[in-house]
């Protein structure tokens, strides 16, 4: 390669730098969603690697809106239920008047029967319930100079920050190991083109 056609790969380099920055950036990004999403939903664990916890066995109240599933499920539980097992029916005050009172059942297994009873998991807590926050709970934000992995909306957010101050855990946030390996994807991308730009020199 001559003197010239180094200066040129140079200031080609030096010209594309600004972008591949940011094609790097954005590409880290969407790659740290990923890992978060994996190490929440598919492993289940917080930004330590510990796990979740398990599904509560304590019995709780429980109504036709508790279940996620289809509404065949709750009516076929609850009309199985009335006749046999009426000293367990609540009636709770939800509203001023007597019509806005809600007609509860005390589910003995608590929550984890409730999954059971939808054929949902319950070795271990794994966030997905109604798999909103599995599927669309978190999004990406790039804006100029911003990148960042954030709740997509105002529900998800609740939700998960809720999980992490009733368990007492860290869980939607990029993890040590996680923002390694965002950094390092930037500069594989940088050294890759730099690489390029030199011949591989």
């Amino acid at each position: 390669m001559t003197p010239q056609q180094q200066a040129d790969r140079l200031n080609a380099f030096i010209a594309n730098f600004d972008t591949l920055v940011a094609d790097s950036f954005e590409g880290a990004i969407l790659n740290l969603k990923t890992d978060i999403n994996s190490r929440i939903f598919g492993e289940h664990e917080d930004i330590y690697g510990n796990k979740l916890g398990q599904y509560s066995t304590k019995p709780t109240l429980i109504g036709a809106k508790s279940f996620v599933a289809k509404p065949s499920v709750a009516r076929t539980f609850f009309n199985s239920l009335k006749k046999e097992e009426p000293s367990k029916w609540r009636t709770v005050k939800v509203g001023k008047t007597k019509s806005k009172n809600a007609h509860l059942y005390l589910l003995d297994g608590g929550y984890k029967e409730l999954r059971q009873l939808q054929d949902r998991k319950t070795a271990e807590i794994d966030l997905q319930y109604t798999f909103e926050l599995a599927k669309s709970g978190l999004t990406t934000n790039i804006n100029g100079n911003v990148y960042q992995v954030k709740f997509s909306n105002l529900l998800a957010q609740k939700k998960g920050r809720g999980f992490e101050k009733r368990k007492g855990k860290k869980v939607f946030y990029a993890s040590t190991k996680e923002q390694k390996n965002a950094y390092a994807f930037v500069a594989r991308k940088v050294i890759k083109s730099l690489k390029e730009a030199f011949n591989n020199v």
